[in-house]
């Protein structure tokens, strides 16, 4: 399983359908970049829509630490074992605020 597997610890459902849709980690050639950002751990489909975010030109890699540190602080407040979309879109909403 190519997979970090937090978002099976935090909810099996989500868990499924997003080790199914990590094997399009392949096609995104930004997550070799945004891995080392990282300090904790990321689901892989979490993973691929964060680097995603790289294939925006207003998109720093400051602005993307921010966005990580965002969200692994928020894993954090709900003390979840890693980061997984929820978190992700809970950062991009706080930031746009």
């Amino acid at each position: 399983m190519i997979h970090y597997a937090a978002c099976l610890e935090c909810d099996p459902v989500f868990g499924a359908e997003c080790e199914e849709q990590a094997v399009e980690k392949e096609l995104n050639q930004c997550i070799e970049k945004v891995s080392p950002l990282t300090h904790a751990r990321w689901c892989e489909h979490t993973m691929h829509a964060l680097s995603a975010l790289m294939l925006n030109k207003h998109i720093t890699v400051e602005k993307l630490q921010q966005i990580i540190n965002s969200s692994e602080n928020i894993a954090k407040e709900k003390n979840d074992p890693g980061i997984n979309t929820r978190h992700l879109f809970i950062a991009l909403g706080r930031a746009v605020s």
